[in-house]
């Protein structure tokens, strides 16, 4: 082990000789994780196997035999520089390779940067700065390690350089995991997308979904024929309250021991049933319409056709003029059927966890307190829902997560709190959320926010980062730098922006430390402030 000064980076460089699986722990304190999470980042340049390990003990023994059980290892550039891996027990347990992401092999040419994030069990690997989007290799161990406190650095049969070692709280950085039964497996989180519209994601998302969330048969008789097409149970209940209750009965009627059996709903009864009105002929026949193109078969236009026959509607009537605003009408029902918990597919156990000290004051972190946290809350949800406007949930329905099998999604909520005033109830939060997934409305979000806490708000940036949707994360940067900014939270809102890279957030709290930088600092609020924004400042 040596250390020599970077001529490009005039820091400390530390190169590793080969240890064959050994390793050097890091004894400073501040380097050290509390309460079993951090994390870690550095720089690093090699040709392969830079090894870092996770042990509750600075136990220098090799970890291959004895002390494998006791530790979580992470291999990065591994197998001739092919393959990055998490270990646990002397074992892959989850792996993703150079064909599938080649920013998370190594450089021997340069120095590239990497992170490292331990929480609630769950390990997560990432390039460039600690983000859910740049992470490529996440695990969540059924049975997670007690007590893992130092970190360890190592190498196999070539030199290994490191520096700028730094470690942060991790709980703001986690991001979902995704969870798969048993297997290895390769790992990759979707590209953050900007989101405009309902009408240019509605129809792409549903294409993506896959074929087991059509749970719903459309059937029609008319003279000379029949037509039927596969759909979405809950897509249908929004076409009116009586096509809602049919939709809720055909699924109770479901054998429940096949999941591949299809809620029948015959639209010949409900055909005579509205030959006499009209006004709620035509709109429902509307929101049939995109019900219907929402189909697996060819047959929806002869079903349309032969609905506005019997009901005595002109064919080109009822075509929508301005297709953007019903979707949003359609998109609102579903949203209103989830906050009924009405034909709901998916459910999500939202998990309160920590202290929230990112929004950390000069009088100390807001969310340290001795009270226990709550239980878990469980909110139901609709998969067409999430996964229309998403292209994370339509990744995830799609894939062979264990969330596409259970139908429940784990989501872990940081205790952001402002102050020992400040409240956070998370079920106000992620219902707002699903309310923006399934509606993409800003203008109704806007008004949201105005009814939230600053740390539900803050808590639901956090849900924003972790999920992709850029929009509502500028959102609630806006709302909290118009709202909060003073000079006892402009420290809180500067670590807040770093930990979740809200950069317009980012730049009016900087130019608001700047201008009251002496009261800042008489105030000791500085010694609060995170290394990133410090240094920007």
């Amino acid at each position: 082990f040596s250390v020599c000064l970077g001529l490009s980076t005039m820091l400390p460089i530390y190169v590793v000789v080969p240890l064959y699986s050994k390793y050097i722990f890091l004894d400073h304190a501040m380097f050290h994780l509390e309460m079993n999470s951090g994390c870690f980042t550095f720089q690093v340049r090699a040709s392969n196997d830079c090894n870092i390990c996770f042990s509750p003990e600075p136990d220098d023994a090799d970890v291959r035999y004895e002390a494998a059980h006791s530790c979580y290892q992470v291999v990065i550039g591994g197998y001739q520089n092919q393959k990055t891996c998490i270990r646990k027990g002397g074992e892959n347990v989850a792996v993703v390779t150079r064909a599938a992401r080649a920013e998370a092999m190594l450089s021997s040419h340069e120095f590239q940067r990497f992170w490292i994030s331990i929480f609630g069990g769950v390990v997560t690997v990432g390039s460039g700065d600690p983000s859910p989007r740049t992470a490529f290799l996440s695990w969540r161990d059924p049975e997670p390690l007690l007590a893992v406190k130092y970190i360890g650095i190592g190498s196999w049969d070539t030199p290994v350089a490191f520096h700028s070692f730094s470690l942060n709280p991790a709980h703001v950085l986690l991001s979902p995991c995704a969870t798969l039964y048993g297997e290895p497996y390769e790992a990759s989180y979707p590209a953050e997308a900007s989101h405009t519209s309902v009408s240019e994601t509605f129809r792409p998302g549903l294409n993506n979904l896959p074929e087991w969330a059509r749970d719903c048969e459309l059937r029609l008789g008319y003279p000379g024929g029949s037509a039927e097409t596969v759909t979405f149970a809950a897509i249908v209940a929004c076409a009116s309250d009586l096509l809602c209750e049919a939709a809720e009965k055909a699924l109770g009627r479901r054998d429940p021991q096949d999941s591949s059996s299809l809620a029948v709903v015959d639209l010949s009864w409900f055909s005579e049933f509205h030959a006499e009105s009209r006004g709620v002929a035509e709109e429902t026949l509307r929101h049939l319409k995109l019900v219907l193109e929402t189909g697996v078969s060819d047959c929806s236009e002869q079903m349309v056709s032969t609905l506005a026959q019997a009901w005595g509607i002109h064919w080109s009537s009822a075509q929508p003029t301005d297709e953007e605003a019903w979707l949003l009408r359609l998109m609102r029902s579903l949203d209103a059927l989830r906050k009924q918990k009405r034909l709901c597919d998916v459910e999500f156990v939202v998990i309160f966890v920590g202290s929230g000290k990112c929004c950390t004051t000069a009088s100390g972190f807001a969310g340290d307190s001795p009270e226990a946290p709550p239980p878990a809350v469980r909110m139901p949800a609709h998969v067409v829902g999430l996964g229309c406007n998403s292209e994370y949930f339509a990744k995830m329905f799609q894939s062979m997560m264990r969330e596409c099998w259970e139908r429940e999604i784990v989501m872990e909520i940081p205790d952001l709190r402002w102050d020992d005033h400040d409240r956070v109830d998370v079920s106000r939060v992620v219902s707002t959320w699903l309310t923006f997934v399934y509606t993409l409305d800003e203008e109704a979000l806007c008004a949201a926010l105005g009814g939230l806490s600053p740390g539900e708000v803050a808590s639901l940036l956090h849900v924003a980062e972790c999920f992709g949707f850029p929009s509502l994360k500028r959102h609630c940067g806006s709302h909290l730098t118009a709202h909060v900014m003073n000079s006892a939270n402009c420290v809180a809102l500067l670590n807040v922006a770093s930990a979740y890279h809200a950069t317009e957030m980012a730049e009016r709290a900087l130019s608001f430390a700047r201008t009251h930088f002496r009261q800042l600092w008489q105030d000791g609020a500085l010694c609060a402030l995170l290394v990133s924004p410090l240094l920007e400042l």
